[in-house]
């Protein structure tokens, strides 16, 4: 892999960790379930970076399994998306990864290609992370705007053998003229897959 993306996991590892440790400035809202939605400025953004938090009473193992491999799954579970699907394995920790989400009305599609990796954290627990990827000889060719992960981040923590902390982090620019309000009206799409995934989870 080259270089400036090892950098690039590395800075958004980083960022990630960085807002997963903010106590203050986050708005609580919608609770779903198990899992709960927090927002907040971020920097110089008008979007808001969604901060999605979730106890699921599911092994640690279960829950990387089906956010860093079960792309058939993460599909099923989002009523958005048109199609999720790795590209290349890059190695054992790394793949790369596009993903496209349906248009709506008089908003056209987005697709996103990234790059995925995830890492062991110092608590026993998992980080998976995603940075964009310009283009890609394999990639799916569509008529779908390109969008930006500014920030895509997901950390898991053993609570128990069998219960698990998922945090996800998410601020993404889909590029083109849709206003920031419309966009993060969305976030609560985002806290509704994530509660949809538990029972996917289950079944590993």
């Amino acid at each position: 892999m080259e270089a400036n993306y090892t950098a690039q996991l590395d800075q958004q590892v980083a960022t990630v960790t960085k807002v997963a440790a903010m106590t203050e400035g986050w708005s609580k809202g919608k609770t779903l379930g198990s899992s709960t939605l927090y927002t907040r400025k971020y920097e110089k953004y008008d979007l808001l970076l969604a901060r999605i938090e979730t106890i699921a009473d599911v092994k640690l193992e279960s829950c990387v399994k089906y956010f860093n491999e079960d792309f058939e799954a993460q599909h099923k579970s989002k009523d958005n998306s048109d199609f999720i699907q790795e590209i290349e394995k890059i190695d054992a920790t790394t793949k790369v990864v596009q993903f496209k989400l349906k248009g709506k009305l008089m908003v056209s599609a987005r697709d996103f290609l990234c790059v995925q990796q995830i890492r062991d954290q110092p608590n026993g627990g998992k980080i998976i992370v995603k940075v964009n990827l310009p283009t890609h000889a394999k990639q799916v060719k569509n008529d779908a705007v390109r969008g930006e992960c500014v920030i895509n981040g997901n950390i898991f923590t053993p609570i128990d053998a069998n219960k698990t902390k998922i945090e996800s982090f998410y601020l993404m620019d889909p590029k083109g003229s849709i206003p920031a309000s419309l966009v993060n009206t969305q976030m609560e799409k985002q806290l509704e897959a994530q509660e949809k995934a538990i029972p996917f989870m289950k079944k590993y």
